[in-house]
């Protein structure tokens, strides 16, 4: 990841969905600022590790202390309703 400061990104877990959504919302209420990455398989190519489901794209959520509000990073948690 290349953003700018304050502190590096510590990936936290995958998901997708409602349980995404929900895991999104309570990172940011606990006051971190929230990115979100497509998982991939690792670079396996083998799609077995499942980066999507029924309920959409398994994305990697990454959290970091919060920013003063000048950041311009991507925290799109994609199509997830």
């Amino acid at each position: 990841m290349t953003d700018a400061e304050p502190g590096p990104w510590t990936f936290r877990f995958t998901a997708s969905g409602s349980r995404l959504r929900e895991a999104v919302d309570n990172y940011r209420a606990l006051g971190f600022d929230v990115r979100t990455e497509p998982a991939d398989d690792g670079g396996a190519g083998c799609g077995g590790c499942g980066t999507t489901t029924a309920d959409g794209p398994v994305m990697a959520i990454f959290t970091r202390a919060a920013d003063d509000g000048a950041g311009g990073w991507n925290d799109d948690v994609g199509d997830v309703g």
